[in-house]
């Protein structure tokens, strides 16, 4: 059966056998997706400054430092995507290319060190 509990500030609160809320009481929060005056302020700072410094910010991350470039770029990027047969099958041709060209790239280098004459030590 449900009974009125009073709260401090002198509203009720309805709550059922289990002593969940029936029907919420009044919240003296913020609205759910509001922001408050520091959050309203750092995105309108960091948009001032993506506006002024955006491409070249983004040219200097991913120069100096490509992890967190990459970690951006998977944070922005849907969980799943959905791929067509043609879709799949370029980005397995492009892959397939990649790593044939990174193969032959080791290959030449593994050769140049093996023709280097062997100095005195």
């Amino acid at each position: 059966m449900a009974n009125a509990i009073a709260s401090d500030d002198k509203r009720k609160a309805v709550r059922g056998e289990g002593g969940k809320f029936i029907v919420p009481p009044k919240s003296p929060g913020r609205p759910k997706g509001s922001r408050n005056k520091l959050g309203e302020a750092f995105l309108k700072a960091l948009h001032e400054d993506f506006t002024k410094h955006g491409a070249e910010a983004i040219v200097a991350v991913r120069e100096t430092k490509p992890d967190a470039y990459m970690k951006v770029i998977a944070s922005i990027l849907p969980k799943e995507i959905e791929l067509g047969e043609k879709t799949a099958s370029t980005l397995k041709e492009s892959r397939d290319a990649s790593v044939a060209a990174f193969l032959r790239a080791a290959a030449d280098d593994a050769d140049s060190v093996l023709q280097r004459p062997v100095g005195n030590a």
